[in-house]
């Protein structure tokens, strides 16, 4: 369905990223709750928020796990976070809920979006971009050279090295036509001019000799 072509274009977020924000969402909430009677800790829980109080909860702890500064919301890095953070919930309510044609049109519009601001970190720093997808559990898909197979970070950057190395030995042997052909072309102009010249010798010497018989006559 849509939603599997989803999953299958952008990588939903990884189990092991999901793992790490959500306790880290309920470990600050608890540091929160520290000192209240247990009834209002009880009242406060995520245990007992909705899913949409969960949502919210755990964008709130993406973004303080991946800002650059305290005040950062509009990074590459924290929107990637959001982002993987909701497609990884929409991806469990379109496989829960199939006929949902919207939530699915959504779950790839976030995926699409996701993939252009991965694509836009790689062109800034593939530092920063193989760390994010690293923590975040996502799969390489960026194709800024093609063909870029669905690999992990590590896989991917060796792969990276081996396409910039290929594409750096077809642009020697480009080079290296061109300059074959130069050279070609060159000592084909320089025959040319031999021929040219030895032509006109020839012509010279002959109009010289019907000068000389007609002198003669």
């Amino acid at each position: 369905g849509v939603a599997a072509g989803a999953a299958a274009m952008g990588g939903v977020m990884g189990r092991r990223a999901m793992s790490e924000l959500v306790p880290a969402a309920i470990s600050d909430l608890e540091k929160e709750l520290e000192g209240l009677p247990e009834a209002i800790k009880r009242m406060l829980s995520l245990e007992n928020a909705s899913q949409m109080e969960i949502n919210k909860h755990n964008m709130r702890a993406a973004i303080k796990s991946y800002q650059l500064h305290p005040s950062d919301t509009g990074s590459p890095e924290v929107q990637v976070a959001i982002l993987t953070v909701r497609i990884a919930y929409m991806t469990s309510h379109a496989q829960q809920h199939r006929k949902d044609k919207h939530s699915a049109k959504g779950l790839v519009q976030m995926v699409n979006d996701r993939k252009t601001l991965l694509k836009y970190l790689r062109r800034e720093s593939e530092e920063r971009y193989f760390k994010l997808i690293g923590s975040l559990g996502i799969r390489d898909v960026i194709n800024l050279i093609p063909p870029m197979a669905f690999l992990p970070a590590e896989a991917a950057r060796k792969d990276l090295a081996k396409q910039r190395q290929r594409l750096q030995l077809k642009t020697q042997e480009k080079q290296q036509k061109v300059a074959k052909k130069i050279e070609s072309d060159a000592r084909r102009a320089k025959t040319s001019d031999a021929d040219n010249t030895e032509r006109a010798r020839q012509k010279e010497i002959m109009d010289q000799r019907a000068r000389t018989l007609a002198k003669n006559a």
